[in-house]
This record gives C-alpha cells, sequence and structure tokens, in this order.
C-alpha cells in the first residue's frame, strides 16, 4: 500500500508553515515520534490516518507556543498628535526588526534612509 496522494499536499503545507513561522521543526518529530511509537501497523490505513492526525496536532501544539511569531513593539517617542508615532518592533530572537512612522514629514524619513544607508555600508 502507498501513501495516498492527499498527505503528500498536506504534509508539504505543514512542513512549509512550519518553516515559514520559524518554529523547530525537530519538536514536531519528536513529537510525533513520542506519539505514535506503539501505534499498531496492521491495518497501514489507519496507521497512516493516525499518524497524519499527530503530526497535524504537534504543528499545533507548537504553534500555540508561537516560538518567534511574537514581536514586541514600543514607542520610540510619545508625540502630542495621538495620530503621530515612531515605534520599533523587534521578534523574540532580537535578529528582526520593524521600524514604523506615521505623520513624520517626507524630508525626515528620506533623512532617516539616507543616514541608516550610510550606517549599513559602513557596516559591511
Amino acid at each position: 500500500e502507498g501513501i495516498p496522494n492527499s498527505y503528500y499536499s498536506r504534509l508539504s503545507r505543514l512542513q512549509k508553515y512550519v518553516q515559514k513561522n520559524l518554529f523547530p521543526l525537530d519538536e514536531v518529530i519528536d513529537n510525533v515520534k513520542e506519539e505514535t511509537k506503539d501505534l499498531d501497523i496492521g491495518d497501514l490505513q489507519v496507521a497512516q490516518k493516525v499518524v497524519m492526525e499527530k503530526i497535524t496536532q504537534a504543528v499545533e501544539s507548537v504553534c500555540e507556543k508561537s516560538y518567534s511569531t511574537k514581536w514586541e513593539t514600543s514607542d520610540l517617542i510619545t508625540f502630542d498628535n495621538k495620530d503621530k508615532y515612531a515605534r520599533i518592533s523587534k521578534n523574540n530572537t532580537g535578529r528582526k526588526i520593524r521600524i514604523e512612522f506615521n505623520r513624520i514629514s517626507a524630508g525626515f524619513i528620506k533623512e532617516l534612509e539616507e543616514f541608516i544607508k550610510e550606517k549599513l555600508k559602513v557596516s559591511e
């Protein structure tokens, strides 16, 4: 008996989801191994279905822990105008950041871009 074709696309989607969200794939694999170590493979179709369910549950479990999907956002400065802001967001590893501005003059943003470019050239 082979593996049903629908399982391949499902496995591929789950793998891409895990990798896209930077979840530890090893943890998913270890969870599935532990859950299926005593699985009776007498009825192969039932065993395949159980394994697929366990993989899905393991991905959902890791997703609930949400390792790197959390971003911490804080204000760089507080303005009197509630619609004007400058904030920074960092992922939980600190390797990725986002800086957001609203209602800041285009000229000032252009200056910031130039400053960042110059600093990045120096750090090469």
